[in-house]
């Protein structure tokens, strides 16, 4: 599946605007900006640069680091193209996870693709064991879209079948963006997309 950036501008679009009904329904007392990463190559980076704009009258604090919580309300904002795994979004919730608090706190991924395996290794994340996994909830815009991955299409491509003898290459997601084409692990190398 190949993703204009005019789509996916507008998926985004759609995103903070309901990432702005809801701020302006719960009436948090901080809303934190989060980076992953705050490397300028990253997507997560650029998106939110991208967007900022749009929410800077809400933002009280942009963070990098794991973020430590007073009795406040809490909104986590994290912004994202796609999350092919989760895995990413996972190790760097699990901070959040195990810090003690004294409240909870809410975590809006703005991210309009994901695979079910991400969105349900994130939503699992925290061990149900560990009492703050209790005060963590995060929310998913509706308007986001699961993409299959390719063995879970209706119609496996048989060129694609042929060419590729690596089998955990069926268990990537077949989708590609004009802004970028993700590296080797989250989904086809550029051989098999020509």
């Amino acid at each position: 599946r190949h993703v204009s950036f005019a789509e996916f501008f507008g998926k985004l679009h759609k995103i903070v605007a309901d990432l702005i009904l809801h701020i302006e329904s719960y009436r948090y007392e901080n809303i934190i900006l989060y980076l992953i990463d705050d490397n300028i190559t990253k997507s997560g980076v650029w998106i939110t640069m991208l967007l900022y704009p749009s929410i800077r009258h809400y933002v009280t604090s942009v963070a990098t680091e794991s973020i430590i919580q007073d009795d406040d309300k809490t909104l986590l904002i994290y912004f994202d193209d796609m999350s092919y795994s989760g895995l990413q979004i996972q190790e760097s919730m699990m901070d959040i996870c195990y810090e003690p608090r004294r409240n909870n706190i809410d975590i809006y991924l703005a991210i309009p693709f994901f695979t079910k395996i991400a969105l349900d290794r994130i939503i699992n994340g925290c061990d149900k064991n560990n009492p703050n996994s209790q005060k963590i909830k995060y929310i998913i815009p509706s308007s986001h879209e699961i993409v299959p991955l390719f063995e879970e299409q209706s119609r496996p491509d048989p060129v694609y079948l042929e060419r590729c003898p690596i089998p955990t290459f069926k268990n990537l997601p077949v989708i590609y963006f004009d802004h970028k084409l993700a590296d080797y692990i989250s989904t086809y190398p550029k051989i098999f997309l020509s």
